[in-house]
């Protein structure tokens, strides 16, 4: 979302949807010959220059990726990197995109791709500048990107990575899968970094006896968070809590206050309402 009149969202099949103000519009449906495209991110630099990263399935493995880019009047593909399909993308420019997947980290500079190797799948991307950037990899570890190369952070394992926000550069959230050791306080999985300790802890949690699956964390600042999947909840600076929804949240996206957006496994974009 740019505001609270103009945004966007994209489907695991393949249609790309702009907001106007007052309803959903379809801006683009993709197919291709002898398959289909499913897209997995979505990310803007800013209104002229989006990102969208996904798999052509064309019937048998592997699906190779693929890359659309918006440029403020239409969106046209980009030569993917890689052999596999992509889940990840977060752009900084034109000529400063990431993009992950299988065993790889993707950098574009405008013309060409450079990979960057990583064990595991890559399902999620951050980025606060050019030199300080994360990636979340599959089997709950993080990768950080110091403007020249990608490390892996200490983490308490768990499930998957599947989102990373920084609300401040020095303090960013996770929410991912399964908590696969009972040591782990967290009713639902949320992990917390700060610059201080240099690691990502998990985060307890008021909630429900049984893990929860999350899929989606956004800030619109420090005090004011979402996290979403089989619970939604909200951040206000000093806990979560969570917030009654009867849908499986797969993403969010807050303005502030109450301009928070939900995207949900039944194809519903949500909206909430205090």
């Amino acid at each position: 979302m740019f505001s609270a009149s103009e945004g966007w969202a994209c489907t695991d099949g393949r249609t790309i949807f702009k907001f106007d103000g007052s309803k959903w519009n379809v801006d683009e449906y993709l197919s291709i010959e002898g398959g289909h495209v499913e897209f997995a991110g979505m990310h803007f630099s800013s209104r002229t220059d989006g990102w969208i990263v996904g798999g052509k399935h064309l019937g048998d493995p592997p699906a190779p990726g693929i890359v659309m880019h918006y440029d403020g009047a239409a969106w046209t593909e980009v030569a993917a990197p890689g052999l596999l399909e992509l889940n990840a993308v977060f752009a900084l420019a034109r000529d400063d995109v990431w993009a992950g997947g299988l065993n790889a980290v993707y950098h574009y500079d405008g013309l060409s791709w450079t990979t960057y190797p990583a064990d595991g799948w890559v399902w999620v991307l951050y980025f606060s500048a050019p030199d300080d950037g994360w990636a979340g990899v599959g089997d709950g570890w993080f990768l950080h990107w110091d403007g020249s190369s990608w490390a892996a952070v200490p983490s308490s394992t768990f499930g998957s990575v599947e989102s990373i926000w920084f609300p401040t550069p020095d303090e960013g959230w996770a929410v991912g899968g399964m908590c696969p050791q009972p040591e782990i306080p967290s009713d639902e999985c949320v992990f917390h970094y700060t610059a201080a300790s240099g690691e990502w802890k998990p985060y307890p949690n008021p909630g429900s006896p049984d893990h929860k699956l999350l899929h989606g964390v956004h800030f619109a600042a420090p005090d004011d968070g979402w996290a979403v999947g089989q619970v939604i909840m909200r951040y206000d600076g000093r806990e979560w809590r969570a917030v009654p929804c009867d849908e499986v949240g797969t993403c969010v996206f807050t303005l502030g206050g109450d301009q928070v957006w939900v995207g949900t496994f039944d194809g519903h974009i949500l909206k909430y309402d205090p």
